[in-house]
């Protein structure tokens, strides 16, 4: 009963067990794609995950500011004290949150929603038919390409409306509601998922399914979202647009929108690239070792971010030895993810493609741990820069720019000496030399230093995966 109970309340274990249910779908649906569908079809499904995971950029700016605000508020500050809570050491608080000011809050960010989830259609649409058609063009029938597209741009717009809805849920921190919701949805999505593998695994019927099943979890969110709305009398009908609200969203949206462009080109511009590049064979085994690391980054993610609306509500309240054990208890928790997932993929991975006699390989040792590198310190990255963003203090933008510009510049020297390897050493090299600006600005906010809060989490965490590369690469 207690256990059940815990696993009700605890983000990040619904966090887990919504991420175990997307990494086993993906675990089955893989293989069989890599095994039923011809090496231009799986070149093609890895660039759809690549361009879509991009176009989310389009409202993530938004929605990491509008999910830190809706926390404020609902943590009892206002919102013409939010800009407030970067530099004070104690920030003034009700009990109680004030409903009108979340409607004002849930109103923009409806409004700003509709107008995203267009754009998103509009402008990812052009990008992608720009980057797919030649991929599309060595398919059997490029005309299904096409279509499994448009119904993937469709549930993206689709999504991205709803998406609002899970952004309010987590200021609310009820990120086990969602969770759980997702969860659910996606388990009994993958019995249908299952069926269709199994019994008509097409091109068009994998991407069908699998976007049928993701537009069907946004819906459930959304009727539950609907009846917490009502119970906090919380209204966005009628309402006109306010400025002066928009004027402090947008202080911190762009920049967290800036900076989730140009890591969401970086990420994803070495699938673009390639597929114009390299041939099909190349580019799909370049694109399912990239994937995997995909899946592997994700889910790490997932277990710091279930927490995020706890660690503002601390850092709002000016709490700081709460957060700081949070924080440790929580990037600890992150890494081990990462370093017990990465252990099982390189255990795991070549014996399980040889077994189901896979159309497509593994990249090179040296790629894999380069990948594995670039990865980690992307988390740390992103966990750090978001942990500055909890006091309002946004400065990863800062850091994007200097690892757009470092990462382009070393692509460029690199590519013709290392070829594939080029992209994760370039973007290995631009994560190291924005790490003192990190190092500098980030642990100030949270009342500490680099060595002080680091030495018993990222120094052994990455010792430890250099150890386990280092083995890796002997045997």
């Amino acid at each position: 009963m207690i256990l059940n109970k815990n696993f009700l309340h605890s983000a990040i274990l619904n966090s887990w067990f919504n991420g175990g249910i997307q990494l086993l779908s993906s675990l089955i649906a893989i293989p069989i794609v890599l095994v039923k569908l011809s090496v231009a079809e799986i070149n093609v499904w890895f660039l759809f995950a690549s361009i879509t995971a991009f176009g989310q950029t389009l409202v993530s700016g938004f929605a990491r500011t509008f999910s830190r605000f809706i926390t404020y508020a609902y943590s009892g500050l206002k919102i013409e004290d939010f800009k407030l809570v970067t530099d004070k050491k104690e920030t003034v608080f009700s009990e109680s949150y004030d409903s009108s000011e979340l409607s004002s809050i849930f109103a923009q960010m409806k409004q700003i929603n509709s107008l995203i989830s267009v754009l998103f259609f509009l402008v990812i649409g052009s990008i992608g038919y720009f980057f797919l058609a030649y991929p599309i063009s060595e398919m059997k029938d490029g005309s299904i390409g096409w279509l499994a597209y448009f119904m993937i741009l469709a549930v993206g717009g689709l999504n991205l409306y709803f998406g609002l809805y899970t952004i309010f849920l987590q200021g609310i921190k009820k990120v086990n509601i969602i969770q759980r919701t997702f969860g659910v949805v996606n388990l009994i999505g993958l019995l249908v998922i299952l069926m269709v593998l199994f019994y008509h695994p097409t091109f068009l019927s994998i991407v069908l399914v699998y976007q049928s099943i993701s537009l069907s979890a946004s819906i459930v969110i959304y009727f539950t979202a609907k009846k917490k709305l009502r119970q906090m009398k919380i209204v966005s009908t009628h309402q006109k647009f306010d400025f002066n609200l928009f004027s402090i969203v947008w202080d911190s949206a762009w920049k967290n929108g800036l900076t989730s462009i140009i890591s969401g080109c970086l990420k994803h511009v070495s699938a673009l690239l390639i597929a114009q590049w390299f041939s099909p064979v190349q580019s799909a085994s370049f694109l399912f070792t990239k994937r995997i690391f995909d899946i592997l980054e994700k889910f790490t993610a997932i277990t710091f971010t279930a927490r995020l609306p706890y660690i503002a509500q601390l850092r709002s309240r000016g709490l700081y030895i709460e957060l700081k054990l949070l924080l440790k208890q929580t990037i600890l928790i992150s890494f081990a993810v990462f370093i017990l997932g990465y252990i099982t993929f390189i255990t795991m991975g070549e014996f399980i493609l040889g077994f189901i006699q896979s159309n497509v390989n593994l990249g090179t040792p040296t790629l894999i741990i380069l990948f594995s590198i670039a990865a980690f310190l992307s988390r740390w990255s992103g966990i750090m820069v978001s942990v500055s963003n909890q006091s309002n203090k946004i400065i990863e933008h800062k850091n994007a720019v200097i690892i757009f510009f470092v990462f382009s510049a070393s692509l460029l020297l690199l590519y013709k000496y290392l070829s594939l390897l080029a992209f994760p050493m370039a973007t290995i090299i631009a994560l190291i030399t924005a790490m003192p600006s990190i190092i500098y600005q980030v642990y100030k906010t949270i009342d500490t230093n680099f060595y002080k809060f680091e030495r018993f989490v990222f120094f052994p965490a990455f010792a430890l995966l250099l150890l386990i590369n280092l083995i890796y690469y002997i045997l």
